[in-house]
């Protein structure tokens, strides 16, 4: 489900449900609405034309089944915008191209150029690959809605005959489709001369500002939808539906010495219309429903590319449950302790070089990480135990390193609880994280593991990008390896990638290159670029780089805290929560008052702010007190102050 909540008070939601009924959107948008207006910002991924009777009827329905959501349809044409008004449905004209974060879109510094053209497009009908015939060098990108459909598959196969030379970059006959990261699209647009846009019908094609960020002219047909609004005849050919003109085309415009970093600048400006249109929108919302609206020029705090994230349905029901929450009218919690976002680095087993090289490269440059041990085998007591005095963490890697299958119920508790133990007599503490050994997960280690741990290490994932917004499985956190194949840039994009979404990314460390201990251990060169990375990134606020233990204890203490008890006597408010079990101490949350004026306490002694409304309080207090500038919590402009998520 493509979905994305730019605030929560107001309240306003982006999505680009063709269907809004579909997997029962619609209902859980009204039932969560109650009595408070939720505005929902419709992206409209297709010709409008097409679409409008659907929307119309739509639109009546689900204002006479929950009349305080109000739906805006997002247009990517004049024409659309125009038809939109005929039909009476809200809209703006603001094409959702615009709305791609060119940060992940760029041109790359002197890319070799190996392929005449490329085409990204999904593998379907109405995207003419045929028009691609008469190009002798060129790449695909593809995916397919219809995936192991018979359809699907008639159309691949006429697509790999018609297109005998063409290099199917993500699609083999064999394996089907490799969805590519945003990383690896933008690799191959930087590789290419010239895009390629070939439907006669469909919406604006994030595709087309892809290539067009990333400074490729473009080879386009007729077109109908809105693609075109970001095109300039000095880089772009609209040319017939004859695959000689496409070719031709291509081949002029590849010849064409125009500076890529030329054509991304012409597009953003064109784009910056249509983002001030979206920000003027999202300004009037707050001001109609009596909110200050801080500046929302350029990508604030609740911006992400396409305005969209993708979330499996459970999770959105959770995002909607935290707007009946009273917490979120009083305060919001600062995501990854008041920075864009976080980062994890976990080093596995004992390599020697972790106590000689690594530890003191971190505090070099003001950095902590995790450390997990395997109990059995501890055995520079002093040299750990100092570990933990400049910040580190230590983590369970259980006692023996053993696979997890084997292991009956009592065995599973005594990998857990004995190197606790063992960790406990050695070192004089016991660790609260574990990581599963070889990443393996059974229900009786995980069992064990959630008696004695509030938070666990689970498996490699491709998409291992954690948004504070849902909540996570806390005894399987998802995660990324180090390979020692990858080269620097592959990790520096990783957390391009994180700091974008302002996300938590953990990654992991099983030894460095050449020690008996490592597994696809990384080079010392790299581990030394990419702490440097992540001091410079630090130090601006860009990233909390900080142990697994710190990030995952403050983020479910967000979320505790969102969802803990509120009562109100006139103008004080008393605030109350329980700590999870096998908990950490000495967490500490920061947070920013709706009321700015509002002052807090705990233990019966004023918090200091560290800035204007914005607060460090402790967790392990259990409560706290607010008093509001008045018994409504409106400042003296009678407007409730800053909205979740707009720095």
């Amino acid at each position: 489900m493509q979905f994305h909540m730019i605030s929560e008070h107001p309240t306003i939601v982006v999505s680009s449900a063709f269907d809004l009924s579909a997997d029962g959107f619609d209902d859980l948008i009204g039932k969560s609405s109650g009595n408070r207006k939720i505005h929902l910002l419709r992206l409209v991924w297709w010709g409008f034309q097409h679409l409008q009777d659907l929307f119309a009827q739509e639109n009546r329905i689900l204002k006479k089944k929950y009349p305080n959501v109000e739906i805006t349809h997002l247009c990517n044409s004049r024409e659309d915008y125009e038809l939109a008004q005929k039909t009476g449905l809200l809209a703006i004209y603001c094409n959702h191209n615009a709305l791609l974060d060119e940060r992940i879109f760029r041109p790359l510094s002197k890319p070799e150029k190996i392929f005449d053209a490329v085409y990204n497009a999904n593998f379907e009908y109405y995207k003419r690959h045929y028009l691609c015939k008469e190009i002798s060098n060129l790449a695909l990108i593809g995916y397919s809605y219809r995936d192991a459909t018979k359809e699907m598959h008639d159309y691949v196969g006429s697509i790999h005959e018609e297109l005998p030379n063409a290099k199917f970059l993500n699609h083999s006959n064999e394996k089907g489709f490799t969805i590519f990261g945003p990383e690896e699209v933008v690799n191959i647009l930087n590789q290419s001369k010239v895009g390629l846009c070939l439907s006669w019908a469909e919406g604006a094609m994030y595709a087309s500002a892809e290539y067009l960020l990333c400074g490729l002219p473009i080879v386009s047909t007729k077109s109908l939808g809105g693609r075109d609004v970001f095109f300039d005849e000095e880089y772009v050919r609209i040319v017939e539906d004859d695959p000689a003109e496409v070719a031709k085309a291509v081949k002029d415009l590849g010849g064409l010495q125009i500076s890529p970093d030329y054509i991304r600048r012409k597009t953003l400006e064109k784009m910056k219309t249509h983002r001030e249109v979206f920000n003027r929108y999202i300004q009037e919302i707050f001001r109609k429903e009596g909110v200050i609206c801080y500046s929302t020029d350029g990508w604030p705090g609740a911006y992400v590319n396409k305005m969209l994230k993708p979330y499996e349905k459970e999770k959105v029901v959770i995002r909607f449950e935290r707007l009946k929450k009273d917490t979120s009218n009083l305060f919001e919690i600062l995501p990854w302790n008041g920075a864009m976002s976080a980062v994890s680095l976990m080093f596995n087993g004992l390599d020697q070089n972790y106590l000689e090289l690594v530890a003191p490269e971190l505090t070099k440059r003001g950095l902590c990480a995790s450390f997990n041990l395997v109990a059995r085998h501890i055995d520079r007591d002093e040299s750990w135990r100092e570990l933990v005095s400049k910040g580190h963490k230590i983590g369970n890697l259980s006692l023996d390193c053993l696979h997890a299958a084997g292991l009956s119920e009592e065995e599973a508790e005594t990998q857990v609880q004995g190197a606790k133990n063992v960790i406990l007599e050695k070192l004089g503490f016991q660790p609260l994280t574990f990581v599963y050994p070889f990443a393996e997960i059974t229900e009786r280690l995980q069992k064990a593991v959630g008696k004695e741990n509030f938070l666990a290490l689970g498996r490699d994932r491709n998409s291992p990008f954690l948004f504070a917004d849902v909540e996570p499985d806390w005894l399987d956190i998802p995660c990324r390896n180090v390979k020692s194949s990858y080269p620097f840039e592959t990790y520096r994009n990783w957390i391009s990638w994180n700091i974008i979404h302002r996300s938590w990314f953990i990654l992991v460390i099983n030894g460095l290159e050449g020690s008996p201990w490592a597994w696809e251990g990384i080079p010392r060169a790299v581990l030394l670029e990419l702490m440097e990375l992540l001091s410079d990134s630090s130090k601006c606020g860009e990233i909390w780089t900080s142990p697994f233990e710190t990030v995952g204890a403050y983020w479910r203490a967000q979320g505790v805290l969102e969802s803990s008890i509120v009562n109100q006597a006139n103008s004080e408010i008393v605030v109350r929560w329980e700590k999870p079990e096998n908990f950490p101490q000495g967490v500490f949350l920061k947070i920013r008052m709706r009321d700015r004026a509002s002052t807090v306490f705990q233990n019966n002694l004023p918090v200091p702010p560290l800035e204007e409304g914005v607060f460090q309080i402790s967790f392990d207090v259990g409560h706290m007190h607010i008093k509001t500038s008045a018994q409504d919590g409106r400042n003296n402009n009678g407007m409730r102050p800053l909205p979740r998520g707009v720095l």
